[in-house]
Order: C-alpha cells, then sequence, then structure tokens
C-alpha cells in the first residue's frame, strides 16, 4: 500500500514511529473518503442477487476523485501522500480499462485504493450472504423483482407486434408490446398471448 522507498532506516533522522503513525492516520482518512465515494459506485448493484463489480475504469476514477480531495491533502504530509500507491501508475488495469477488476490479485505492493475498495466489497458481500441465509423468502421475492430475464419466442407476431417470456419464481409469464413498444398485457401462456396478438392486431391504432 506505501512504497517501500520511504522507510528510509539508515537515515539517523528518520522517524519510523511517527513515519507509521502518520501512514496509518492517512489510511484510515483514506479508507473513509473512498468508502463515501465507493457506495455510489455500488449501489446501483447492491441487491441480494446481483455480485459487486466495478471495471478498472470505475476504479481509477474512484482513486482520482479519493486522492484530488482537498480535505485529504491539506490534513496529511505530502511525502506519506505520494509514497501512496497508485492504481493510475501501475500495470494492473492492463490494456482495457473497461473489463472488470480482478479482484484475487494478492500481490503485496496491491495499490491502496485497490486494498481498501476490495475490503470494502467482502464485507458487503458478506453481509449480503447472512441476509439470505436469515430472510431467505425475502431474499427470493427480491430476485424475482430483479432477475426477471426477457427473452423473445416468437419471431412472427403480425406487424412488429412482440412476445417476449420472462421467469417469476420459476414460473413463465408471457408480455406483449405493440409497434409503437406499447406493453399491451401479461398472459400467462404463450397460447392466450398469441391469441391477443392476432385480435389486437385487427383493431385499429391509437395515437
Amino acid at each position: 500500500m506505501f512504497d517501500a522507498g520511504l522507510l528510509n532506516d539508515d537515515d539517523p533522522n528518520f522517524d519510523s514511529i511517527h513515519f507509521e503513525r502518520s501512514a496509518q492516520r492517512a489510511v484510515i482518512d483514506l479508507q473513509r473518503i473512498v468508502g463515501t465515494i465507493a457506495h455510489h459506485y455500488l449501489l446501483p448493484r447492491a441487491h441480494p442477487t446481483v455480485n459487486f463489480t466495478l471495471s478498472w475504469r470505475a476504479l481509477l476514477e474512484l482513486e482520482e476523485q479519493a486522492f484530488s480531495d482537498l480535505g485529504f491533502q491539506s490534513r496529511h504530509d505530502q511525502a506519506i501522500v505520494a509514497g501512496l500507491l497508485r492504481l493510475s501508475e501501475s500495470r494492473l488495469p492492463g490494456s482495457n480499462i473497461d473489463d472488470a477488476v480482478d479482484w484475487r490479485r494478492d500481490d503485496e505492493s496491491l495499490p491502496a485504493v485497490y486494498r481498501i475498495v476490495r475490503a470494502i466489497i467482502e464485507e458487503k458481500s458478506h453481509e449480503r450472504r447472512l441476509q439470505r441465509r436469515q430472510f431467505p423468502k425475502r431474499a427470493q421475492r427480491r430476485e424475482a423483482r430483479c432477475v426477471a430475464r426477457v427473452e423473445p419466442v416468437c419471431d412472427h407476431a403480425p406487424e412488429c407486434w412482440t412476445i417476449a417470456r420472462y421467469t417469476v419464481l420459476g414460473h413463465d409469464k408471457y408480455l406483449l408490446w405493440d409497434p409503437g413498444g406499447k406493453a399491451r398485457g401479461t398472459f400467462g401462456g404463450i397460447g392466450p398471448a398469441k391469441s391477443a396478438v392476432r385480435r389486437l392486431a385487427r383493431e385499429p391504432q391509437r395515437d
């Protein structure tokens, strides 16, 4: 998390205790700032059925926001701030920064923000697993609302009408959209949905 070059034990004037305390204060402060920023990046995915994921691009943006915090910069010695390892100065992101972050890295010299966000995600994932074990029925209902899959099942619907299937708690439901993209009903089977297509397609379309 810190540049090892800052630990200048050969310098008789180097105060290792002062350095460690200053570094600890900076890390704690950075953890607080990153936690606040990461909340906004992780909130859209904060659902018991969806994994917490970030792209390298998002993590780089998060790091830039954290280190640009004027309060953080003013509260700590610039040598300490500069000694915090940065993701933007590492090779971790690779060539495609839109790829998902690989949280399995276990190098000793991992960037500070990488370590902090990974710890946040691990804590949130642990809390999620506990919630699912404690409230399985509630988690199942929320999963039905969030993970409903919409799949096209009828390519021959007339005049660009669309029949689609989605699954809730293992039961198939069928949705119908008219050529203008307006939902025209929910049906319990593909037969009633097709009949509704044939009937509604003959009706004059209203603006």
